[in-house]
């Protein structure tokens, strides 16, 4: 019986591309984000059996894969053009490759093609400067059949898995969902107030500017009080005297 897994990921860098080819005087247009990411919690991992691993670089060694090579892990995204396309949305390992001049190292890649208005949407938010902190990637497989191309492992919380590339009918797996995770606010402790242009670049400038001038007034306000009072009491005592004299 087939069921459904997410990957949590952190978005290390992307990459959007807008191309356009001319073929027998018919534009075709590209359009694709590409994200390389890495693994958003620390206790996850991917264990493949041709000896790579997939897993947060300092927690590598954790179940025993001191041994295993790193290895990179890419998403592409593409808008989809008809319902067909959403049957290649897979989950795919690539071995290494050292037929041309230039070595190219295993890898993970996830293709995806999404709905037109997902895809637009994501776009729109990227121009605006709006990134994504992390991807989820829903994948599908049967854990328990003896063909199974992916298995859980030995952790109790289900946070390992186990893909067995060493046969080839097992490098593609299903992906039945993609989300996108943003942070639209957050902390500015380290920014530079003496610096505009950087501080306005930054999404998070309006909510931290009106943060520190709320407390500027607030502070104002306490130190007003604190002149108020002294002189209300330097004024009593100059009425208790003159009523003494």
């Amino acid at each position: 019986m087939s069921l459904t897994t997410s990957i949590h990921l952190t978005v290390l860098s992307l990459h959007m591309e807008d191309s356009h080819s001319i073929d027998e005087g018919k534009i075709n247009r590209r359009h694709a984000v590409i994200f390389s990411v890495g693994y958003s919690d620390i206790s996850d991992s991917i264990t493949l059996d041709t000896g790579e691993v997939f897993a947060y670089p300092r927690h590598r060694h954790f179940r025993g894969n001191e041994d295993k090579e790193p290895i990179a892990f890419s998403v592409q995204l593409f808008p989809a053009r008809d319902e067909k396309d959403y049957s290649y949305n897979k989950l795919r390992y690539s071995e290494d490759n050292d037929s041309t001049e230039d070595y190219i190292p295993s890898f993970i890649n996830a293709h995806c093609w999404l709905p037109p208005d997902q895809f637009y949407a994501l776009a729109m938010n990227l121009r605006c400067g709006r990134y994504p902190t992390a991807l989820e990637l829903e994948i599908e497989f049967d854990p328990i059949a003896d063909d199974s191309p992916m298995e859980f492992g030995s952790a109790p919380n289900g946070s390992e898995l186990v893909w067995h590339t060493k046969e080839k009918t097992n490098r593609a797996i299903d992906i039945v969902g993609v989300g996108f995770h943003y942070n639209l606010i957050q902390p500015a402790e380290d920014m530079d107030w003496d610096d505009p242009q950087s501080a306005r670049a930054d999404p998070t400038y309006t909510a931290a500017r009106m943060e520190k001038q709320l407390q500027e007034v607030t502070n104002h306000l306490a130190n007003i009080s604190k002149i108020l009072a002294v002189g209300f009491g330097i004024a009593i005592v100059v009425a208790i005297t003159a009523a003494w004299n």
